[in-house]
């Protein structure tokens, strides 16, 4: 009976997506478990306010990676020619060079500014980090693409292995010795950028191989034929950061940072599931797609509907725990001062079983070529969140009713997104169909 149903749920023409998962998804428990296993000793280590810290400058930091190299890197996985995606990492590299120069020349000249502006005094005295935390984070995003695109998910687990244990290392060490929230921050960093030296080495090899193919000629023709993601990718995942985490910005600025702190390890808790299987799930899905092709639209549509089944059975379990007994599970885990971010954990839950099916197959989307619903997708969600806190702002909410807010119309966002994938997957098969006949 388990085997038929664990055939039921992993095999079929999904069985390429969940092999792959399979192989993501063991890192990524395991760096998870050290997580898990280390938080109740971090939150005694550190107080709401610091963890608050934290948030504020995790968010920072997704908000400015995809400047990096305009979102370039996410074309990585799709060429069919080596050639092509040497050009494409020439052009990406040179991109981001000059992306760091300009946040470096920002932060030097107007970072007081700017911490006013977003609401981030907590991370005024730790803006030089930031730096340091952008090149990490995106030159780790580039050199996962690569392993993406070779399929070599092995290797994107043993780095995720390498990222958990470094970054809680440093974070409980330094907390042991006082150092406070920069031991958090420094520890966020080694967290993002751990393990790149691995990718980078697989990648360097391919780019031997492949540099005799490399020209300016040719950099601005792949850079062309990828135009679609700096123009509609890029402002999607602009929005898609903002939405993603302005929250907390607000939360520091409607409140503040010791509510930013619980509402940080809220969200990262309940984000949890989404980094154990979701974003296993999501790789291994867009590499099969990309490895099929836009011309085998039936194809993607059947696997994506096995997905989305299978990832709403996976969802339910973790969502219901958190529904019913959120409060409870943190205050006995993390301590009793983290009440409130069970609570807060709870109410999140509302939008966890559609977070997780549309952030896995939204991805399918760049494959057959409607990369423009990306920024349709990430303006209404983006609108979802100013409704949320701007009506929180104006009737004075409390964190509890605001969390609802958020969590119901971004829950609603994510129901929507999917319908209209599928329908846009099914459409695309429909069409070639017709094309054959």
């Amino acid at each position: 009976m388990i085997k038929a149903l664990v055939q039921k749920l992993f095999g079929g023409a999904a069985s390429g997506v969940f092999r792959g998962m399979a192989q993501l998804a063991t890192g990524t428990i395991a760096a998870r478990l050290v997580g898990l296993a280390t938080t109740p000793l971090i939150t005694r280590l550190y107080t709401p306010a610091e963890y608050g810290t934290l948030s504020v400058f995790t968010a920072l930091i997704a908000m400015i990676v995809p400047f990096m190299a305009l979102q370039y890197s996410s074309a990585i996985p799709l060429p069919k020619h080596d050639g092509v995606v040497a050009n494409l990492l020439a052009a990406v590299a040179i991109m981001t060079g000059v992306t760091v120069l300009i946040v470096s020349l920002a932060i030097l000249f107007f970072g007081p500014v700017l911490v006013e502006y977003f609401s981030a005094k907590a991370i005024g005295d730790y803006l030089w980090l930031l730096i340091i935390g952008v090149v990490g984070a995106g030159a780790y995003e580039i050199a996962s693409m690569c392993a993406t695109r070779r399929r070599d998910y092995k290797l994107i687990a043993k780095t995720t292995i390498i990222q958990s244990f470094a970054g809680r290392g440093v974070q409980l060490a330094l907390g042991y010795l006082g150092f406070k929230a920069i031991g958090l921050l420094i520890g966020q960093i080694v967290t993002q950028s751990a393990g790149i030296a691995s990718l980078l080495k697989s990648t360097f090899e391919d780019l031997k191989r492949t540099r005799r193919f490399v020209t300016p000629k040719r950099m601005i023709f792949a850079l062309s034929r990828f135009r679609a993601f700096p123009f509609y990718r890029l402002p999607s995942q602009l929005l898609l950061s903002f939405s993603n985490e302005v929250p907390i910005l607000f939360v520091a600025g409607l409140f503040n940072t010791g509510v930013a702190g619980q509402f940080g390890l809220a969200a990262s808790m309940t984000a949890l599931p989404m980094r154990l299987v979701g974003n296993a799930v999501g790789k291994a899905y867009y590499a099969e797609v990309a490895a099929l092709g836009r011309k085998r639209g039936q194809e993607i549509y059947d696997l994506t509907k096995q997905v989305v089944v299978r990832m709403i059975a996976i969802s339910l379990p973790p969502t219901i725990a958190l529904l019913l007994f959120g409060s409870e599970m943190f205050a006995l885990v993390f301590g009793e001062n983290w009440r409130l971010a069970g609570s807060i954990a709870s109410i999140l839950s509302l939008y966890l079983t559609a977070q997780l099916v549309c952030g896995t197959i939204t991805q399918g989307l760049a494959v057959i070529g409607k990369d423009r619903f990306f920024l349709i997708f990430n303006i209404e969600r983006t609108a979802s969140v100013a409704i949320a806190f701007g009506l929180s702002y104006y009737f004075k909410l409390g964190i509890l009713n605001t969390t609802l807010m958020y969590s119901i119309l971004l829950s609603s966002h994510r129901v929507i997104q999917s319908i209209i994938t599928l329908r846009l997957l099914r459409s695309h098969a429909q069409n070639l169909s017709g094309s054959f006949e």
